[in-house]
């Protein structure tokens, strides 16, 4: 089980917004940066969360990942963070590319190597989706940290 580093960074509202607005400049230019104003459907369910509902969640999410330095295992907290900010959906575009570069960070942030997410995995994710099946996903994730 890898400990998760002492905290100096701390995530903020506007530096995820700033950051999709960074990926997708060059994408999308009208939607950069900004909450979906749309509902949307995640795999092929409904999503969990309305537009009106954004701004509260993604700030319930930010507290929460700005406290995980308070828990125990960086593949938990990566997988879990992952898997709210995917439910959130918070963008019209490119939510998938948000939570695979925030995967990334955390485990950079805390010494280990960034993963590839390949095509196998989405599918796989993309099912977990589908069919609520999230119980195995932080063992995905740390099989990918550290291979056996």
């Amino acid at each position: 089980m890898a400990k998760i580093q002492e905290l100096t960074w701390i995530c903020y509202v506007k530096t995820i917004k700033r950051l999709h607005e960074e990926v997708y400049s060059r994408v999308q230019e009208d939607a950069t940066g900004v909450y979906r104003e749309i509902d949307i459907y995640v795999g092929t369910k409904p999503g969990d969360v309305l537009p009106e509902d954004i701004e509260e969640r993604m700030a319930e999410f930010v507290v929460w990942l700005n406290e995980w330095e308070k828990k125990e295992d960086i593949t938990l907290v990566t997988a879990e963070a992952h898997l709210k900010l995917a439910r959130i959906h918070p963008f019209e575009d490119g939510n998938g590319r948000m939570c695979r570069l925030l995967v990334n960070f955390l485990l950079v942030r805390n010494g280990l190597h960034a993963v590839e997410l390949d095509e196998k995995f989405r599918d796989d994710y993309n099912g977990m989706f589908d069919n609520g099946d999230f119980a195995n996903y932080a063992s995905q994730i740390a099989s990918l940290i550290n291979p056996e």
